[in-house]
């Protein structure tokens, strides 16, 4: 081939262009322009838009229309002080969502995903959670007044001066729950897992633990009044200053428990497990203790007048200041 003239040479380019090299250079000083730039900028937003939000749209155009929307992904939208009063809501996905103050009141919610939602001062009385996953939530103060929460996933969640009077939560899962000052007046908590909650000054007057796993909880100063807790495990349960008067204790395991100036009058531990228990100071007037295993148990100064003793003779006695009877 005949080589190249200069000026074809010129023309072409350094790499073989077909425009001279003066005219690329142009060009990329034009490409580099800010105004480029920011469209290049706002071409990616838009391309990212729809993923700004968790939720779909139209899943929420849906809840507003209807107050109803089974199965939507809801996920992390601000529903706060919504009215959601009777809102049909059963597996839905509202994972860390923010429903503070949000009337949720007699809503139909079976299923649904909670995990990390803010849910403090919401309206949820009366509400049908069965199997709800509320992990991690916050429910302080939260309004659960016969709150349907069977089989619900409630680990680590906040339930602090919650209202849960009433409430059924059977079978429900509240390891290392914070209902300290909450009210479970009345609740079902039957063979629910409390393992590690902390029920500090809880309210739970007439409620029925049966069967449930409240090991390592914190029942420090708990109003336990006339509660059931027929074969619960209180294995090193703390019960400092609690009040359980009329409370049943039959055959549930109180091993290693700290029932220190805890008022127990007229409680029934037939057959309960208070091995290792420390029972220093507190007031078991009037108790029915038949059958009962104290072995190891600390009764320095326990008041036992008038109870049922482990023979089942009554004892007499105004304070216990030796060993237990074995």
């Amino acid at each position: 081939m005949r080589p190249l003239s200069d000026a074809s040479a010129a023309t072409r380019g350094e790499a073989g262009s077909a425009y001279p090299a003066s005219s690329r250079s142009q060009a990329g000083r034009r490409l580099s322009l800010p105004g480029l730039i920011a469209v290049a900028v706002a071409a990616a937003a838009l391309c990212l838009a729809p993923e700004a939000y968790a939720f779909k749209a139209a899943d929420y155009q849906k809840l507003l229309t209807t107050n109803s929307c089974e199965k939507c992904d809801l996920e992390q939208l601000d529903l706060s002080a919504a009215d959601l009063a009777a809102a049909v809501l059963s597996g839905a996905e509202l994972g860390n969502a923010d429903l503070t103050f949000t009337s949720l009141y007699y809503s139909r919610m079976e299923g649904v995903s909670l995990k990390t939602s803010n849910l403090s001062g919401a309206n949820l009385a009366g509400a049908n959670l069965v199997g709800a996953n509320l992990s991690g939530a916050n429910l302080f103060e939260a309004d659960l007044s016969g709150a349907n929460l069977t089989g619900a996933n409630l680990t680590g969640a906040n339930l602090v001066a919650a209202k849960l009077f009433g409430a059924v939560l059977s079978k429900a899962v509240l390891t290392d729950a914070n209902l300290s000052r909450a009210v479970l007046s009345h609740a079902d908590v039957t063979r629910a897992n409390l393992a590690g909650a902390n029920l500090n000054k809880a309210v739970m007057r007439s409620a029925d633990f049966a069967g449930s796993n409240l090991s390592r909880s914190d029942l420090t100063a708990a109003d336990m009044g006339s509660s059931r807790f027929f074969r619960a495990d209180l294995y090193c349960a703390k019960l400092r200053n609690s009040h359980a008067s009329g409370a049943d204790f039959l055959k549930a395991n109180l091993s290693q428990s700290d029932m220190t100036e805890a008022y127990m009058n007229g409680s029934n531990f037939t057959e309960a497990d208070l091995n290792l228990a420390d029972m220093t100071s507190a007031d078991f007037t009037n108790t029915i203790l038949f059958r009962a295993i104290l072995a190891r148990a600390v009764l320095t100064n326990a008041i036992f007048t008038g109870a049922t003793w482990t023979d089942g003779k009554i004892f007499t006695s105004a304070a216990f200041s030796g060993k237990p009877r074995r």
